[in-house]
């Protein structure tokens, strides 16, 4: 991985560059994980944070290096992310969790 010039945002040809991924993969992981929030302007464009490049930089190392799921790793990362914060902030990760679990409840019941 070759680095990336200190920029607030980052578009996703850069990205997928940096990362030695390909533009549909960092499409997929956008709606495959809920806590990877990319901006987009008004046409649409992706435009990623240096947070954003950290956390698909992480989801990479536990799915590639150490085979698990995208899923999997995801909840391996907000754990760790969770150990780190302070309780209240615990406190509202889990009602952000509960919230999303209700959500694809719902879906799988439709």
């Amino acid at each position: 991985m070759k680095q990336l010039e200190e920029k607030i945002f980052y578009s996703i040809k850069e990205v997928s560059e940096n990362l030695q991924v390909s533009y549909s993969y960092l499409r997929f992981l956008e709606n495959e994980l809920p806590g990877l929030v990319v901006k987009r302007n008004s046409k649409k464009t992706r435009f990623y944070s240096k947070e954003n490049i950290s956390y698909i930089k992480q989801i990479l190392h536990y799915t590639q290096k150490l085979g698990i799921s995208i899923k999997a790793a995801e909840i391996k990362i907000n754990a760790e992310r969770l150990l780190q914060n302070h309780p209240l902030q615990i406190i509202d990760e889990l009602k952000a969790t509960k919230l999303f679990l209700e959500r694809l409840k719902n879906e799988i019941e439709q």
